[in-house]
């Protein structure tokens, strides 16, 4: 059977429904009305242990990151998915609290790419919180974003 499928034009659906492993959909040009038929697609797929999407613009054509609305919803019951690489792919702080969602449901994620996503504050506590429940998560990469360090006021450091 089918084991890894990379795809550099537009999306296959056949592919993507047979059974794959690996799905790598980078630099694809795939925006959000495309990132949403192949998510559907996804969603069939049990299989899947990898998906790329590194390099698309998931916000592109889209209204109010319904794409990772889309994503959210199958991550949560993706069980076999271990990589899953988002890379450079727009979601922004909006885009990082909808995926945090779905990964929140997902403790077998062993891999988790987000770097260059324009992800500040809020959408890295978003995360913090979806991978608190991820035992297995062995890498999470969130270089090239704007975090900046937000915690609590701590009364035995902090003056006035």
């Amino acid at each position: 059977g089918i084991v890894t499928i990379v795809v550099n034009c537009p999306v296959d659906a056949g592919l993507i429904r047979n059974g794959p492993s690996k799905l790598d959909l980078r630099e694809s040009d795939l925006g959000c009305e495309e990132m949403i038929l192949a998510a559907e697609m996804m969603r069939v797929n049990q299989r899947l242990a990898s998906v790329c999407v590194r390099g698309n613009d998931l916000t592109r054509g889209g209204a109010d990151w319904q794409a990772c609305e889309i994503i959210a919803g199958w991550l949560a019951g993706a069980y076999n998915l271990r990589t899953l690489d988002l890379t450079a792919t727009h979601l922004g702080d909006g885009g990082a609290v909808r995926v945090a969602r779905g990964l929140a449901e997902h403790a077998g994620l062993e891999v988790l790419m987000m770097g260059d996503n324009r992800i500040g504050s809020a959408g890295a506590a978003a995360l913090s919180e979806g991978i608190g429940m991820m035992s297995g998560l062995r890498c999470f990469d969130l270089h090239g974003n704007p975090l900046t360090l937000v915690r609590p006021r701590d009364p035995n450091y902090d003056s006035e």
